[in-house]
């Protein structure tokens, strides 16, 4: 069968790329042709414009147009690194296509509408027909609502009952939120799965392959998409303690030089840097699922309430790593890997299964 997957392919998040190219992998394992849709939101490519992307870290300076320039040097370099990675590892449709057009649906057996947050209308601005498999009619491709996330389920009765009408079109329904899946359970009479980001489907071996090695040696990796400056204060103290170094894997370029620093990191560097780390702070769920992954010894830094982060370390036997300052940290033990909880691996099977079971029926 030939499928198109549908997700947040474009932004310049390293969790969104990757979750993209780790449903690509799983898909062609089963033996079928597989590509990435080329769909762009608006809103999310608005997101991700040079300007925007970067006026948070500028506004109200009276450099303002030296940063700016700078800063937009540093996006550049970091779009070429992206983009790169998409060339060599991500297959897309022939055809690009922008909100507001049809997708043409004539050569898929199914469609996958997922992972990532394609349901969240803060970040999409509004309920996107798209995401909602809200195609033309008139094709009879299947399609599958896979790991769906939703994030703040903040709707007006109208929105409510359009989603309604919009879930009849799917043949097979699942989210990665247990919030989630509860709210959509009400909408519809399918049945609701409740399953894994695709990220975590990917054994170590899988994603070593596209990892390459690092110069840098013993170091403590940060990453954070929130949060950012408290989650590298955290970890700076840590580091001092540990006698350990910072790479920060930055989330938005800053505008001065550093050489903690790392504005430009490609996806595979992304996954290199934490694969090659002594150590993890990380505010970040994909942060936390490489951590876990690689097996690093990592802390989650309590710093705001991040339930994706705290509801994974719970699955995983792992609620201890979310903590409160640094100092605890440095009363944890190590972790042992070889006793981690069954649960992950349970999981792991049932969102393989429901997966192989949607594509196939």
């Amino acid at each position: 069968m030939k499928i198109g997957i549908l997700t947040f392919h474009n932004a310049y998040n390293y969790g969104a790329v990757l979750q993209a190219y780790a449903t690509q992998e799983i898909v062609k394992s089963y033996g079928h042709e597989v590509e990435i849709i080329d769909y762009h939101n608006k809103a999310i490519d608005n997101d991700y414009n040079s300007l925007k992307f970067h006026i948070r870290s500028f506004l109200g300076s009276k450099h303002w147009f030296f940063l700016y320039t700078l800063q937009t040097f540093f996006f550049r370099i970091r779009r070429k690194a992206y983009n790169k990675f998409f060339e060599t590892h991500i297959r897309l449709s022939d055809r690009t296509y922008y909100q507001g057009e049809e997708i043409s649906l004539n050569d898929y057996d199914v469609v996958l509408i997922g992972s990532d947050q394609l349901w969240n209308k803060s970040l999409t601005k509004v309920l996107d027909r798209m995401y909602w498999g809200q195609f033309d009619s008139s094709f009879r491709t299947r399609k599958v609502a896979w790991s769906v996330c939703m994030n703040n389920i903040n709707l007006t009765t109208d929105e409510i009952s359009v989603i309604k009408e919009y879930l009849k079109s799917f043949s097979a329904i699942s989210v990665r939120e247990d919030t989630l899946q509860t709210f959509i359970s009400t909408l519809t009479d399918k049945k609701v799965w409740h399953t894994l980001d695709p990220t975590l489907l990917l054994s170590s071996h899988e994603w070593e392959k596209i990892c390459h090695p690092v110069e840098e040696r013993n170091y403590i990796a940060v990453y954070a998409v929130r949060k950012e400056e408290e989650t590298i204060s955290f970890a700076r103290k840590l580091a001092t303690r540990l006698s350990k170094r910072l790479i920060i894997i930055r989330s938005y370029s800053k505008w001065y030089f550093s050489s903690e620093n790392k504005e430009y990191c490609s996806p595979d560097d992304f996954l290199s840097y934490i694969k090659n780390a002594d150590y993890v702070v990380t505010s970040s769920f994909h942060g936390t699922v490489f951590s876990l992954i690689f097996q690093r010894q990592f802390i989650c830094p309590r710093l705001d309430g991040n339930i994706r982060v705290e509801d994974l370390l719970h699955t995983v036997g792992l609620s201890k790593r979310f903590v409160e300052d640094w100092e605890e940290a440095l009363l944890l033990p190590a972790i042992d890997y070889n006793h981690l909880s069954d649960q992950l691996e349970l999981k792991r099977k049932e969102t393989l299964d429901f997966l192989s079971n949607a594509l196939n029926c």
